[in-house]
């Protein structure tokens, strides 16, 4: 797992067919995860989306403390970018996961199991 400023990101598990050394359970856990943290991270967003957009109605408002209305809103976007990267890494990997996930279904539907 890496570490990253909006919780853990899981390293895709699909690298290399880990994702079929999962077990079911491992499997639904990873999946149930990255699920959550990406629950936070629309909260976030939205925080942020806030955030900014206060931002940009005070820099198009006033002149006064111009330079440090436009570091935090850098700041803001330089973190809303982050949030967005790392979302999309955990939609990946769950797209990854649900992909074993069926696979390993559709074998038990085939089975009878």
């Amino acid at each position: 797992m890496e570490s990253h400023a909006f919780g853990p990101i899981a390293t895709s598990p699909g690298r290399g067919g880990a994702t079929r050394e999962l077990s079911t359970f491992e499997l639904a856990d990873r999946l149930v995860q990255a699920w959550s943290r990406n629950e936070r991270r629309l909260g976030e967003l939205d925080g942020l989306d806030s955030g900014i957009a206060a931002a940009r109605r005070r820099l198009a408002t006033t002149a006064a403390g111009r330079g440090l209305a436009e570091a935090h809103l850098a700041r803001l976007l330089s973190r809303r970018a982050a949030c967005v990267a790392a979302a999309r890494a955990d939609a990946s990997l769950a797209e990854e996961l649900s992909r074993e996930w069926d696979a390993r279904h559709a074998m038990r539907r085939a089975v009878g199991g």
